[in-house]
């Protein structure tokens, strides 16, 4: 089915940045979606934090496009500090407010908040704020799309060269590893080779970014690693 226009358009702003507001204001909210327009986002605005919270398909977009939430603190339903709770996104929130106490700016940055903006506000810092958020939302996007290919490599292998691999990138020998796992030398070596024959052979560097990426919390082994792994092959 051909596209529309309007569809080819659209997809276009949400590739440049999908931003989703929430503000009571309807002058406010108005004056924000003309200038997040003219940048040419696609904006979906709502009333309430309930009324954004309800359209799942527009946070399941956020998956595919870079996305930032910019929420007003005080709202007729309450604090969206506290309405939004333990919620975590996986995609920046930017919290603006006209009265706020130091204890809300707090309380927003212990629940992840990627910044807090006082009304009122220049527009250009507003939009710089809002570029800063779609660019790390971008990374975060790019790196669990590296993430989910690593996983598909890495499925090819079975629980214990898996287990033999982690223990390689984390720098232990094939002994250290055969006495970790209790298992002999020889058969550390059979479990390495084949698990590099179903990687295709990376080398070092490879592999350790391919196992680091599919434990995205876990920082890269040290570099001290390498001369191990190259000596006991």
């Amino acid at each position: 089915m051909m596209k529309t226009i309007f569809q080819v358009n659209h997809e276009r702003n949400c590739e440049n940045g999908q931003i989703i507001l929430v503000e009571d204001d309807p002058a406010i909210r108005s004056g924000l979606e003309q200038l997040f327009e003219s940048e040419s986002y696609s904006v979906t605005a709502f009333a309430s934090v309930s009324a954004f919270l309800f359209d799942q398909s527009l946070i399941a977009s956020a998956r595919r496009f870079p996305t930032v939430l910019i929420c007003d603190v005080m709202l007729p339903e309450g604090s969206s500090l506290e309405t939004l709770g333990s919620r975590r996104f996986d995609f920046p929130v930017v919290f603006i407010s006209g009265a706020s106490s130091e204890r809300e700016v707090v309380e927003a940055y212990k629940q992840g908040a990627f910044g807090f903006l006082l009304k009122p506000m220049e527009m250009d810092e507003l939009l710089k704020e809002v570029v800063r958020a779609l660019a790390a939302h971008q990374r975060h996007l790019e790196q669990e799309t590296l993430r989910q290919v690593a996983l598909q490599k890495l499925v090819r292998l079975t629980a214990r060269e898996r287990e033999v691999l982690d223990l390689v990138c984390l720098g232990l020998s094939n002994t250290q590893i055969g006495d970790h796992l209790d298992i002999a030398l020889r058969t550390v070596k059979l479990h390495k080779q084949h698990a590099l024959e179903k990687l295709d052979k990376p080398t070092l560097p490879d592999l350790i970014k391919l196992i680091a990426l599919s434990h995205p919390r876990d920082k890269l082994p040290d570099t001290t690693s390498i001369s191990v792994f190259a000596s006991t092959i």
